[in-house]
C-alpha cells in the first residue's frame, strides 16, 4: 500500500507437502544435534570432574601442611617445656648445694666457735693459775 492504493496482494499458503516433507529433515537435525550435545555435556563433566580432583588435591595438600605446621609447633612447645622442666630443676639442686654449704659452713663455724671457747676458757683458767700463783 502506498498513499491508500493497494499495489500488490499476495497470499503466502505454505504447501502441506512441503511441511509434511520438513517434519523428517527436522527430525534429522534434532537427532544430529543429540550427539553433539552429548559430547559437549561429557567435555563439560570431564572438565569439572578435573577441576573438582585438582582442588581436592590442593584441599588435601593444605590439610597435610597445616598437620605439619602443628607438629611442628607442639614439638617445639614440648622442646620448651623440657627447657623449662630442666632449669628448674638445675635452680633446684644448684639452691640445694648452696644450702649444703650453708650449712657445712655453719657448722664449721660451730665448731671453731666451740673450739675457740675452749681455748678461752683454757686460758682463762691458765690465768687464773698464774694469779693464784703470785
Amino acid at each position: 500500500m502506498q498513499d491508500g492504493l493497494v499495489l500488490s496482494n499476495e497470499i503466502n499458503n505454505p504447501s502441506s507437502v512441503e511441511g509434511f516433507a520438513m517434519i523428517p529433515v527436522n527430525i534429522a537435525k534434532a537427532i544430529v544435534s543429540i550427539p553433539t550435545q552429548l559430547v559437549q555435556f561429557k567435555f563439560d563433566n570431564t572438565t569439572k570432574l578435573e577441576a573438582l580432583e585438582k582442588e581436592k588435591l590442593n584441599y588435601e595438600k593444605a590439610l597435610r601442611e597445616n598437620e605439619k605446621y602443628l607438629y611442628t609447633r607442639q614439638q617445639e612447645l614440648e622442646k620448651v617445656k623440657l627447657d623449662l622442666e630442666k632449669a628448674r630443676l638445675t635452680n633446684a639442686s644448684d639452691l640445694e648445694k648452696y644450702q649444703m654449704e650453708l650449712q657445712t659452713g655453719l657448722a664449721t663455724a660451730e665448731k671453731n666457735l666451740i673450739t675457740v671457747q675452749k681455748e678461752l676458757a683454757e686460758l682463762k683458767k691458765q690465768m687464773e693459775d698464774l694469779r693464784n700463783k703470785k
